[in-house]
């Protein structure tokens, strides 16, 4: 086992001087970094990688810059689903672990495969897993729509999320911000911005500490879930030698400890009678619901969700004169320890609970050379991007099952994930023919390879197969689990369209785009009906999309109104297959319990199930359509009203899927391929009032939105529609000062909402989910200083 060294007392140490400085530093007013503009009708945004006015960019986006993620309580990932409409955001296993859904394109729960929306920090993806982002001290956030792929990054099939953190300036500036709320809720989180040499040097540092009590009651030993324990900081380095050349270096790090998120057991399904448990399992449902979701009883069970993130990222930029260069090197290392109760049951009464441990590093880097040509009437971008993938540690995971008579083994899985791109893209400016007639084209050539190592091994701990002893035939693998594997897919990519500006207040788009998410490997060696299964191909998708932005003004009225309509088809759809575990009671060739849900692969041997219970298939081809939109009004200057929304649908073109998985794992009894994680509809609609106060006073602000989801389809478990109400009041500036302060409640009336799904598969016996946040309330001060 190796040790991580960015981890540790030096780092905390860190947090601790850079608060320091933010304590100690003199009073003066803040000016933000370069960064999206908090205006109804202008917000730039860098969703092509250059600043751009949001209105004429040709792609659905929303964006927040640092005032308006402050505005709207946007203080983790989570928020975000509640922010932007025909975005699903939640954790799988955890908090830490963002999913993210957009146009029904998303990542497997668990498992090898590649995720359909990419979040960026600071232009660097961030890992598969574990990828929650560091949302604090940010500049902006972007959330863009479709496949990306032809102006930066990693291939994605549904749309990416943009994190930029904010960029030293030559300023002493900075700031320091406390929050208190119920459940014991602390944050802590400041700034300092140091020029070291004017405009040559300077530093930037900024933390985050958070800690909150569970806000479910465990009447178990194991403590309460849903608590928040966390530290975190960044090290930002801007360094400008010569005219023409920019260096910018972050150090970011991310400490937490928590129990958990809470599993909560909701239904309890025919197959518990087919196992003889629907006497046990029946009287634990009726208490849960007596209890209602803020109450568990895990009995024993002590669960955990631990995770270490460090990351440094080196942006330089040269301006040649002809173009400008830039390269973006990142690399990551992630160590994460989840051990949930996962059947949400109390312990030693458990079906299944998971254990999971992940040890990678992520090493990117991205060069792009762009710029104009003919008379400016050419903007193009060339780059290239190489990303590698691997794990430095134990990687793996174990499902103890059946009140501990089957504890199961280790489940080692390995792997090494390559990928090279070559892509590029043009826009060709038509105005002596039309005025503000642009035409836009992007190609690009992925190569992928993944290597596979694993096989099943010893049932407690310590686990001793590192990434360096794994092999096909290592003997601590039980015979026949053993595996090394590769596979190796390509493809091109590419993006075409048009776009109009008509005038400064109306802008038109239509554009075409290919996207495309690689195949890969299950481990470890798979049973006999499930071989032909160690391989899944890719995804590949193509997406259309056209429509209309506006923004106008009548007197002292104004607004904006955003639409457009696009049509997604999606070829071999990846799909994830979860519950893969054989069940006591398997018997080979009995036709009821040689089969699903007894045994995924009819051979009754345990050790060779999938990895984490999860198999990964191509289902089908799909089809999905859709409208979305951004409404917003301004009746006087001091009230602005928003609506926003997504509206879609899924058709079935073809299901490839065999009998047996699609209705034993898949719970399709139709035919048709799930549409899972993703609401058909939902809106969310805000208010925001300026108070008619002196200016003596400062600026006082009320702002409340709501959120609402159709039900959402989890695998085996459709979660109802719900909705949510958060409020805010904000005392800018206060007496003149330097101080905001604000009062904040997020579920301002207490609705309960199903938001994700722990045990949700046709084969289980039981369907446990995670609920929302109850109602969260607290005050929060802001001192801003320098500029």
């Amino acid at each position: 086992m190796t040790k991580d060294h960015l981890f540790g007392a030096p780092a905390l140490a860190l947090v601790g001087t850079a608060l320091a400085a933010v304590f100690c530093a003199p009073a003066f007013a803040q000016d933000a970094a370069p960064q999206p503009v908090a205006s109804a009708n202008e917000i730039i945004v860098t969703a092509r990688r250059t600043e751009e006015n949001a209105q004429t960019v040709p792609v659905t986006i929303a964006a927040f810059n640092a005032d308006t993620l402050r505005q709207s309580s946007i203080r983790e990932t989570q928020d975000l689903m509640y922010a932007v409409p025909g975005v699903y955001l939640t954790g799988a296993g955890g908090k830490e672990n963002a999913v993210y859904s957009i146009r029904g394109q998303g990542r497997p729960v668990a498992g090898p495969g590649q995720p359909g929306v990419v979040s960026y920090f600071a232009e660097v993806p961030l890992p598969n897993f574990g990828s929650s982002a560091m949302t604090y001290d940010l500049s902006s956030v972007q959330v863009l729509k479709g496949p990306q792929g032809t102006l930066f990054g990693r291939n994605t099939t549904g749309g990416a999320v943009l994190l930029y953190p904010t960029v030293p300036t030559y300023r002493l500036e900075g700031y320091v911000q406390g929050s208190y709320g119920n459940y014991d809720y602390k944050d802590l989180e400041g700034a300092v911005n140091l020029p070291i040499v004017q405009d040559k040097v300077a530093i930037r540092f900024s933390g985050r500490l958070s800690r909150r009590d569970g806000y479910t009651k465990n009447i178990g030993t194991g403590g309460n879930p849903d608590n928040v324990h966390s530290d975190q900081f960044r090290l930002a380095l801007r360094v400008n030698p010569v005219e023409g050349i920019e260096n910018v270096t972050y150090f970011d790090y991310r400490r937490t400890r928590s129990i958990g998120s809470s599993q909560v057991l909701v239904e309890v399904t025919p197959l518990a009678a087919l196992f003889g448990i629907d006497g046990l399992l029946g009287p634990d449902l009726v208490a849960q619901q007596a209890r209602g979701p803020r109450v568990v009883d895990y009995g024993v069970f002590v669960p955990r969700s631990n995770q270490k993130h460090s990351t440094i990222i080196n942006r330089t930029e040269i301006d040649l004169g002809f173009a400008t260069f830039i390269n973006i090197f990142g690399h990551q290392r992630l160590e994460w320890l989840y051990d949930a109760n996962t059947d949400a049951l109390p312990e030693p009464i458990g079906l299944l609970d998971a254990y999971n441990l992940y040890h990678n590093r992520v090493l990117t880097d991205e060069v792009q050379v762009r710029g104009t040509a003919l008379d400016d009437k050419l903007d193009w971008l060339m780059g290239g991007f190489y990303y590698k993938k691997d794990d430095y540690d134990t990687n793996g995971s174990i499902f103890p099952q059946f009140f501990g008579l089957f504890p199961g083994n280790f489940s080692y899985a390995y792997v090494t994930e390559h990928s090279r791109a070559l892509f590029g893209n043009v826009s060709y400016h038509l105005d002596d023919m039309v005025d503000g007639l642009t035409l836009n084209a992007g190609l690009r050539h992925t190569w992928d390879k993944q290597t596979t190592c694993g096989g099943s091994g010893e049932s407690s701990p310590p686990h001793t197969v590192g990434p360096d002893e794994c092999s096909a035939n290592n003997p601590i693998f039980l015979i026949g689990t053993g595996a090394k594997l590769t596979n190796r897919n390509r493809a091109f990519t590419w993006t075409i369209g048009a776009d109009w500006k008509a005038n400064d207040d109306l802008f038109l788009y239509a554009t075409a785009r290919k996207g495309y998410r690689a195949g890969g490997l299950n481990n470890p060696a798979l049973g006999p009906t499930l071989v032909d299964r160690q391989v899944f191909k890719p995804e590949k998708v193509t997406d259309f999309e056209a429509g209309v932005k506006s923004s106008w003004t009548a007197g002292r009225l104004s607004g904006r109104a955003n639409i457009s309509v696009f049509l997604t088809k999606a070829k071999d759809v990846q799909y994830t297959l979860t519950g893969l575990v054989t069940q006591p009671g398997c018997a080979v060739g009995d036709p009821v319990f040689g089969g699903p849900p007894f045994s995924p692969d009819g051979d009754c041997f345990p050790g060779n199930d999938p990895a984490q219970s999860v198999l990964l298939v191509n289902i089908g081809d799909t089809t999905v359509r859709g409208v979305e939109f951004d409404l917003s009004i301004s009746p006087i200057p001091a009230l602005r009203l928003g609506l926003r929304g997504t509206l879609l649908d899924q058709s079935t073109d073809k299901m490839t899927l065999p009998a047996a998985l699609a209705t034993g794992y898949a719970g399709v009894t139709n035919g048709k391929v799930p549409l899972n994680f993703t609401a058909k509809k939902s809106l969310s609609a805000d208010i925001r009032l300026e108070l008619p106060v002196p200016d003596t006073l400062g600026k006082i602000s009320l702002y409340s939105s709501l959120y609402w989801s159709d039900e959402v389809q989890l695998i085996a478990y459709r979660a109802p529609s719900y909705t949510l109400v958060d409020a805010r009041l904000d005392w800018d500036d206060v007496g003149g000062t330097s101080l905001d302060a604000s009062l904040f409640a997020k579920n301002l009336f207490d609705k309960d909402a199903i938001i994700a799904g722990a045990i949700n598969t046709p084969g289980a016996p039981g369907i446990s989910v995670n609920f929302n946040e109850p109602r969260m309330y607290g005050v929060q001060l802001r001192y801003r200083f320098g500029g």
